[in-house]
């Protein structure tokens, strides 16, 4: 998983100066689908970019810092 998911964020999504919150948000729904349709089920796979996408969010907003507004 872990190879999967350096080529999935590192090299596919995200690579150098390409780092913007929708691809990371990209990136997450990518792994959570193939996580999804390798453990679950195939068919599962919309889920998992689901669940991916909604993980991910959560990730991004406890690692972003919140400054305050006009900072």
């Amino acid at each position: 998983m872990g190879a999967a998911w350096w080529v999935i964020k590192d090299v596919i999504c995200l690579p150098h100066g390409e780092d913007t919150f929708n691809r990371h948000l990209l990136a997450y729904g990518l792994l959570g689908s193939l996580l999804f349709a390798t453990i679950v089920h195939p068919a599962n796979a919309v889920y998992g970019f689901a669940s991916g996408v909604v993980a991910g969010s959560f990730i991004r907003s406890i690692d972003d810092r919140s400054y305050p507004r006009n900072f």
